[in-house]
């Protein structure tokens, strides 16, 4: 269990460090996010609503509570993916983005974690509740 903490953690802390460090970038403006939003033909206030949403979702990952949330960030990274890879191969081809998948499996290295880490922490309670029912 431990190896499967510090394997989350890491995961999770990295990919959080990245899309924190993005998020800003976004609501920053810099001028990559700027061109490849314009190249991609989306209106340029689309960048502070992911960027909102990817500092939102990576300080959702890294709070210990909130497992609900937590999912909603996995789901929203995800989604964020997806829209991601689907935009660059409708406007741009795959070429370069293929880079994408380097994150996109840090986020799957982190859930998947999680997820085991989840159902470890929930057989130990599982088991002292039968013992008191009977």
């Amino acid at each position: 269990m431990k190896r499967l903490k510090i394997i989350y953690w890491t995961s999770t802390v990295l990919f959080a460090g990245i899309f924190g460090t993005t998020g800003t970038l976004y609501l920053l403006h810099h001028h990559t996010f700027v061109q490849r939003t314009l190249e991609l033909h989306y209106p340029l206030y689309l960048i502070d609503i992911i960027g909102t949403a990817k500092i939102l979702g990576a300080i959702a990952l890294v709070v210990p509570k909130f497992n609900r949330i937590k999912e909603w960030a996995y789901a929203g990274f995800a989604f964020d993916f997806i829209g991601a890879i689907w935009s660059h191969l409708v406007v741009q081809g795959l070429g370069e983005y293929l880079l994408i998948l380097v994150p996109f499996s840090i986020l799957m290295i982190s859930y998947v974690s999680y997820q085991r880490l989840r159902q470890q922490s929930a057989i130990p309670r599982l088991k002292v509740t039968q013992k008191n029912e009977q």
